[in-house]
C-alpha cells in the first residue's frame, strides 16, 4: 500500500516500487518460505531502506501493494483468456480454460505464502472488500464473450448473478486455503472446481 497522496507511480517512483516488489516476489518465493526483512529487500532491489519506506507507510504496506499488484496481474490474465476465447467454441470450454488458468498459477503451490499476504491484506488495507469485489472485473469481459458467441451455449445473466457466482468460484478456490487443507491446489482440487463451476454456470455445452 502506497503512502497516502502518492497516486499512480510514474518515471522514477514506479521504476523504485517495480523493484520493491520484484524484490519481495523474488524472496518470499525461494525454496524455503520466509519473510523479508527491509535490509534484505533494499539489498535485492538496489534500493536503500530510506527510499523504500519514502514510498511505503511500513513493511505491511509493502506486503499489500505487491498481494494488490499480484491479485490484479492475475484477473489480468483472466480477463486475457475470456477475450481469446474462440466464437465457435462452446461455454464449457471457456469455464474449463478459466479455473485452469487460474490453477496454473505458481503461488497456488506456495500456500503459506498466499495466505501470509490475505493476513497482512487484511489487516491493513483500507478497502478489504477488495478482497472479494476485485473479481468483477470479469463480469464485463464474460458478458462480452456470452454476445460474441455462435454457439448459442452461453447462459443469459444479468451482471448481478455473475458477480455472485464469480464469488461462489472464489470460494471453491480459498476454502481449502484458509482451512490449511493439504487439498488446496491439487488436482482433485482443480478437478472439483471445475465440476462445480460447471454446475453453477451451467453453460449447454
Amino acid at each position: 500500500m502506497l503512502k497516502k497522496g502518492e497516486g499512480d507511480p510514474v518515471g522514477k517512483s514506479a521504476t523504485a516500487i517495480d523493484a520493491v516488489d520484484a524484490a519481495v516476489v523474488s524472496l518470499m518465493t525461494r525454496d524455503e518460505f520466509s519473510v523479508p526483512t527491509a535490509r534484505q529487500i533494499s539489498k535485492r532491489s538496489g534500493y536503500s531502506v530510506g527510499t523504500i519506506f519514502n514510498y511505503f507507510k511500513n513493511m505491511d504496506g509493502v506486503f499489500v501493494h505487491v498481494f494488490l499488484k499480484k491479485q490484479a496481474s492475475v484477473l489480468r490474465g483472466v480477463i486475457d483468456v475470456i477475450e481469446k476465447h474462440p466464437v465457435d467454441q462452446t461455454g464449457t470450454v471457456l469455464i474449463e480454460s478459466l479455473v485452469a488458468c487460474l490453477f496454473k498459477e505458481p503461488q497456488i503451490r506456495t500456500p503459506a505464502l498466499v495466505r501470509f499476504f490475505v493476513r497482512h491484506f487484511f489487516k491493513t488495507a483500507s478497502r478489504p472488500e477488495q478482497f472479494n469485489t476485485a473479481i468483477d472485473a470479469l463480469i464485463e469481459p464474460l458478458i462480452l464473450a456470452r454476445l460474441r458467441d455462435t454457439t448459442g451455449t452461453f447462459p443469459v445473466m444479468e451482471a448481478e448473478e455473475l458477480g455472485l457466482l464469480l464469488r461462489a468460484m472464489q470460494a471453491i478456490m480459498r476454502a481449502p486455503l484458509f482451512e490449511q487443507s493439504p487439498f488446496f491446489g491439487t488436482a482433485e482440487h482443480q478437478r472439483l472446481t471445475r465440476d462445480i463451476c460447471l454446475r453453477l454456470f451451467h453453460p449447454s455445452a
